[in-house]
């Protein structure tokens, strides 16, 4: 109820006022207006947008409304016109929307989660209704049938009135016992528990430790249908077992279920000589059948299934230094899975690896090359020696090859041996000796070179032969010459190929593998001869003035007249002058030459004299 402003504060009578009844309602509620004034005349009444004389108004449409009254108020014999207001709130009444849970034994709860109206009366087919408040719940009791269409009414307690609709229930018989498929330790902090779920059942996770007979709950689960997923963290999957089961129980909290019980296992091992000993905790009901063991993530093989001990094994054949993760698999009768912690073990050996017993090497670009075959070492140690009888260190390696860039092959022969170290500290013993095949040779004369060399050792198959190489200076083989299991070789005759006559030595094994010796080279003299007459007649006898030279890299010529004049030049050794000057012959006389050459050792020849151009 409101009330105007009096104008006059001598007045004794009452202000003008309105009220108005309810003023609370629902669309189609019907108010009326009344003049609380206690006395009036021409009193009219405005509920939306027009004054009317009828104190009545029926609204149709939720909001808030502002009611009016005007007309003229009396006030100590005087009348006034007075105006007084007041208010009428028309509420929205949407479909009452609650929440229902199925339950067994054809109940279901209701839960009045819906937080527009005060409270709700439920009925079935025009029956006697329940009424249930807001946030509150409460369990129907089906008829015997799996699902029925309830009448919902929702309730504002103050109008006392709403919105209706319709809301369908359903109920089960019997609650399905909870099934678990596989329990799985991820990690020495960590469990993962799986379970199929229905939607109309709500879960327990529960756990124990061991043996213990006390369960705890961790989580419950709502709402969920299919295959569930619970982690379970801040656990000691490596030094203790972990049982669980599910408990399932419906929403009206009448019904209740237990799924069996399923616990994890606890793995433990240690590295022994060239194997890792597995001992577990094992499930009591298991037999030996009902273990699997995963070696880094793949199942073992058949050691594993034939072992004498059902919670034992004993891993062998590894590899030292190696690092091994095991993990045990239990499984069910039911097809339900279980594991362990993972163990990981670094397997250890106190046995002397074995020796390497085919070291090869080889010569290439002036360096000297090891390879070995592969072995299960943390790193090989490389010796060298000079006389075949004392070996010494010079380097070590990750791989199976070694470079010697140190010492040079072609300085004298050296040998070597290689051992390794184990990834468990164990040295194998030092292998057989190998020794590139050393190159020497002596230049008896220049058309005369004696070449000699030291066998090549390494293989065990042995040497079948040897190849006498010459290379040029680009490394392409000019010359070879195989010369059978023989160590020597006198190359004679002068090579006009290569100024520079660089030997190798390829020896060949029974096997047909090759290897190289070091390089040995041999240098030649060079030579220019410049003649001091030609004859340009034409009978092809000496018609060209030309210079012959041997190993000549660099060349020029230039000849003159007895003027001082340039009658020709050239750059190349094989190009001579052919008597003529600006395609004239030249006149008989005497000229004058001038030759600059370098051979390929770098060996400079200057030339200068007279020649006579002769007929």
């Amino acid at each position: 109820m409101i009330i105007s402003h009096c104008y006059f504060a001598h007045c004794q009578q009452k202000c003008p006022c309105i009220s108005v009844t309810p003023q609370i309602g629902c669309p189609g509620t019907t108010v009326t207006a009344k003049n609380c004034s206690g006395d009036g005349t021409d009193i009219q009444f405005k509920f939306e947008s027009l004054y009317q004389t009828s104190p009545i108004f029926t609204y149709s449409t939720p909001g808030t409304y502002a009611v009016s009254m005007q007309g003229n108020i009396g006030c100590g014999g005087v009348t006034f016109q007075q105006t007084a207001t007041s208010s009428v709130l028309i509420k929205t009444i949407p479909v009452p929307n609650l929440k229902t849970f199925p339950c067994a034994n054809q109940k279901v709860l209701i839960v009045a989660n819906d937080p527009q109206y005060d409270k709700y009366e439920i009925s079935l087919n025009g029956g006697t209704a329940s009424t249930v408040l807001k946030n509150q719940s409460f369990i129907w009791q089906l008829s015997g049938v799996v699902r029925e269409v309830l009448d919902i009414k929702g309730l504002y307690t103050e109008a006392n009135c709403g919105g209706t609709g319709n809301l369908a229930v359903n109920s089960y018989d019997e609650l399905a016992k909870p099934t678990i498929t596989e329990l799985l330790v991820v990690n020495e902090n960590q469990i993962d528990i799986k379970f199929e779920a229905i939607n109309y059942a709500r879960y327990e996770i529960r756990q124990k430790v061991g043996n213990s007979n006390s369960f705890i709950v961790l989580d419950t689960l709502d709402n969920k249908q299919g295959s569930q997923t619970v982690s379970v963290k801040n656990l000691n999957t490596s030094t203790k077992a972990y049982c669980f089961e599910v408990r399932a129980f419906d929403y009206c909290g009448l019904k209740e279920v237990l799924s069996d019980e399923y616990c994890t296992m606890v793995l433990s091992g240690n590295a022994i000589n060239n194997a890792n000993e597995l001992t577990w905790q094992g499930i009591s009901s298991f037999v030996s059948s009902n273990y699997q063991l995963k070696i880094n993530g793949n199942l073992a093989t058949s050691a594993f299934t034939n072992r004498l001990n059902s919670s034992q094994y004993v891993d062998t054949g590894l590899t030292c230094g190696k690092q091994y993760c095991y993990q045990i698999v239990g499984k069910y009768p039911n097809g339900a899975q279980t594991s362990s912690n993972e163990k990981c073990i670094i397997a250890t050996s106190t046995d002397i690896p074995s020796t390497i017993s085919d070291l090869q090497s080889t010569v290439e670009n002036n360096v000297t090359l090891l390879k070995w075959p592969s072995a299960n070492a943390k790193v090989f140690n490389i010796y060298l020696s000079g006389n075949k009888a004392n070996y010494s260190p010079i380097g070590t390696s990750t791989t199976t090859s070694f470079s010697n860039s140190k010492n040079n092959p072609e300085a004298g022969s050296f040998c070597y041996k290689v051992n390794y170290t184990d990834a468990c500290g164990n040295t194998s013993e030092l292998s057989p000796e190998t020794c590139p095949v050393f190159l020497q040779g002596k230049i008896i004369d220049p058309s005369y070179r004696q070449l000699n060399w030291q066998a090549y050792t390494g293989w065990p198959e042995g040497v079948r032969e040897y190849v006498v190489e010459k290379i040029d200076l680009n490394g392409k083989i000019y010359f070879s010459q195989n010369v059978g299991p023989l160590l020597e070789l006198a190359d004679k005759g002068l090579d006009t190929n290569e100024q520079i006559i660089q030997y190798r030595i390829k020896a060949i094994s029974n096997n047909g593998r090759i290897t190289y010796s070091n390089s040995w080279k041999a240098e030649q003299k060079g030579g220019l001869y410049m003649p001091n007459a030609f004859t340009p007649n034409g009978d092809g006898l000496n018609d060209i003035f030309h210079a012959e030279g041997l190993f000549i890299k660099e060349f020029k010529l230039e000849i003159w007249n007895r003027n001082g004049e340039g009658v020709f030049a050239t750059t190349s050794l094989h190009e001579g002058w052919d008597g003529n000057i600006n395609n004239r012959p030249a006149m008989v006389d005497t000229y004058m030459y001038k030759v600059d050459a370098t051979d390929k050792l770098g060996i400079t020849y200057k030339r200068s004299g007279t020649l006579q151009l002769m007929k």
